[in-house]
């Protein structure tokens, strides 16, 4: 079965709210990583200096994010698709501060094991191991490393636009738990096909043929429609389409009401667009919203 750990700080915990109370500054000057070097001009000593001054205190007073107490009930109500579930956080760097922050955790969760480490990548033993965490850089570590990795949405990653971070997580969650338990086989229909060079296949019989959707000049024209929205509704900075972005009933009735209109304009012969490649993109965009309000429900 699967692991699933679980970064503390920017998901859970409300750090980046402690370090701008510290500097007596707006958390909305936040909007990089290493937003003390970029947007505050200070070095690595000078942030870390006041926020180790108040030592325990420090942890103490973290916040929960508004979130937090949401995204953990979700955990809690798939944690059976797991053989184990941690928190992975950051190893602090001075005295006294791991135990500030294994009791702030504690205050959160009394029973998921606590992990500290400067490098959690080495955590990843498995394909199947799977991190949350706001990092981009210990993402990619992680799925250099062989596993699965969620980049949880913040104001300093890439996936800042996501607004509904639990519903995001939860779909991606569900993605990657059905991967995880899924063992491929070689299926044998007992219906097999000997070619004359020898080579032996499983009868095609039954079995969609995709390849005939290129039959005819509606595909191409669909992916000419595609690309050309592309470039008046840009890609996320992820490279997902923007359309993607749709989840909900108000999406899913604006890709029908379109779907009709583009239809009833393909049929009349209206020319000003491309109708019939309109009506594919629309009605492939209400399956893909119902499917999304599916996986949510």
């Amino acid at each position: 079965m699967p692991r699933l750990f679980l970064d503390v700080d920017g998901v859970f915990a409300d750090f980046v709210g402690g370090a701008c109370r510290v500097h007596s500054r707006e958390v909305s000057t936040v909007d990089c990583w290493d937003f003390h070097r970029d947007r505050w001009g200070i070095s690595d000593t000078e942030f870390w200096q006041p926020i180790v001054h108040e030592g325990a205190k420090f942890w103490e007073r973290l916040d929960l994010l508004p979130w937090a107490e949401s995204l953990l009930e979700y955990v809690r109500s798939i944690e059976h698709n797991f053989s184990c579930i941690s928190w992975l956080t950051a190893k602090p760097g001075w005295q006294g501060a791991e135990a500030a922050k294994m009791s702030w955790i504690r205050r959160l969760d009394k029973n998921y094991p606590i992990l500290f480490s400067s490098n959690k990548a080495e955590h990843c033993k498995a394909i199947d191991d799977i991190l949350v965490d706001d990092c981009e850089a210990n993402v990619k570590a992680w799925r250099e490393a062989g596993g699965f990795a969620i980049l949880f949405p913040a104001p300093w990653n890439a996936n800042d636009y996501i607004t509904d971070k639990v519903a995001y997580i939860r779909g991606s969650m569900i993605q990657l738990v059905t991967n995880c338990k899924k063992e491929f086989a070689v299926i044998d229909t007992g219906n097999k096909k000997e070619f004359e060079s020898g080579m032996v296949r499983n009868s095609a019989e039954g079995k969609v043929e995709f390849d005939r959707v290129f039959d005819g000049p509606l595909f191409e024209r669909w992916a000419t429609h595609l690309t050309r929205g592309a470039a008046v509704y840009p890609d996320l900075p992820d490279g997902r389409p923007n359309w993607t972005l749709a989840n909900g009933q108000a999406e899913l009735n604006r890709f029908r009401r379109s779907a009709v209109r583009h239809f009833v304009q393909a049929i009349r012969g209206d020319t000003d667009e491309d109708h019939f490649a309109a009506v594919c993109f629309n009605m492939n965009g209400m399956l893909y919203v119902q499917q999304r309000m599916a996986e949510n429900n």
